[in-house]
């Protein structure tokens, strides 16, 4: 059950992911040619950052999940055994512990800005920091999932 509901919300921030990249490059691909032209469409360059910041977040929490985001681990990998393992746990726990921060004020700051509208386009400004509690809720449930099965000795 706790892996179905994981790789149903990996398939959720993936299929997000790939919107936001298909979104993005209409959207500058339609930029680049409505320059050629001398016309200005002014809501595309807001559209493309609305999407790059739910590409950035949704794609972060697709990495995390799958333990391809960046990181150093040398000195991490110098060691061996218990010590090891409380290191791997210690640097999940901060991490669980960042993102429930991220989005009990992701929260806050969605609904604090659902009234301010973007200059272009006009939307909501609080649909679109909405990405903050959405990806980070996914985020938390899957680590805290991986977290827990580490501790136990499985590999989720």
């Amino acid at each position: 059950m706790v892996l179905k509901i994981k790789n149903s919300l990996l398939t959720i921030l993936k299929v997000i992911c790939f919107f936001c990249i298909v979104g993005l490059t209409f959207i500058v691909a339609l930029q680049v040619m409505s320059r050629a032209f001398k016309i200005s469409l002014p809501w595309c360059e807001e559209l493309a950052r609305f999407f790059l910041i739910w590409l950035t977040f949704a794609g972060c929490s697709v990495a995390l999940s799958e333990d391809r985001h960046l990181s150093v681990s040398f000195f991490v990998d110098l060691t061996k055994g218990n010590i090891n393992k409380f290191i791997v746990l210690f640097g999940d726990l901060i991490i669980i512990i960042f993102y429930l921060i991220i989005t009990i004020y992701g929260f806050k700051l969605s609904s604090k800005t659902m009234h301010v509208l973007s200059p272009t386009m006009q939307w909501p400004m609080g649909l679109v920091y909405s990405v903050l509690p959405i990806t980070s809720l996914m985020t938390l449930y899957i680590l805290v999932t991986k977290f827990f099965s580490f501790k136990k000795g499985e590999k989720l």
